[in-house]
């Protein structure tokens, strides 16, 4: 859906006794143009992307992809990553863990903001971070998720295409060819084109090839 600029803006985990990861909130959805400005104070604050924090009211679709990274790092983790207790303490907290950005970066989040005031701060390593046993791919999917210039995070497809979820894609070891992936309990995964090109898999998803099927909200 990024490839039509379709915005979710509340992208977080919600805890199912089941492995069904469902999009079931639409209620800040929208369609993003680049000459329309939007609001700042958008998504739940944990997943909330930095520069919505500095206040940009023109932000693209890879705010989604900044929540998407602080899904991931809380399933490896156990927690939220960055549990800010308010706006600037949610940006205190992201600093902890990436460091404190460059005036550069703090332009390309939002050109309009020029109170940038933070002491220096080292960034803490994943590695030091989540101590878990956890593959070496999952960290490298955080570095290519959670980086402050928006410009630099990766794309939907560009993640989908990472090594981290080869399991899901490729059938295992001694498998036919034609098999499915495989989740971490063992059961197959869905079946999914392994083309995550604009062109292909998105595509497919918008257009209801793959049999998606979205929960409704009652509460929106």
């Amino acid at each position: 859906m990024t490839k039509f600029r379709r915005l979710f803006s509340v992208i977080e985990p919600i805890y199912w006794t089941t492995d069904l990861l469902i999009i079931a909130s639409y209620c800040s959805a929208k369609i993003l143009s680049p000459s329309e400005p939007n609001v700042s104070y958008i998504c739940s604050r944990y997943y909330r992307a930095p520069e919505l924090i500095f206040g940009a009211t023109h932000y693209t679709v890879r705010i989604d992809m900044w929540s998407a990274g602080c899904v991931i790092g809380e399933l490896l983790l156990g927690r939220p990553l960055f549990p800010g207790g308010s706006g600037v303490d949610q940006l205190v907290e992201i600093i902890k863990v990436l460091g404190t950005p460059t005036p550069e970066q703090v332009l390309e989040m939002n050109p309009q903001y020029s109170e940038f005031k933070f002491p220096n701060v080292v960034g803490c390593p994943w590695e030091k971070l989540i101590r878990y046993r956890t593959k070496d791919t999952a960290f490298d999917v955080l570095r290519k998720l959670l980086v402050y210039s928006p410009k630099s995070r990766a794309s939907a497809s560009e993640i989908l295409s990472d090594s981290f979820f080869a399991d899901l894609i490729f059938p295992p070891p001694g498998h036919p060819p034609n098999a499915t992936g495989h989740l971490p309990n063992g059961r197959p995964a869905p079946q999914f084109p392994a083309d995550f090109t604009d062109e292909g898999t998105f595509c497919g998803y918008w257009r209801g090839e793959l049999n998606c099927h979205p929960v409704r909200n009652a509460e929106c």
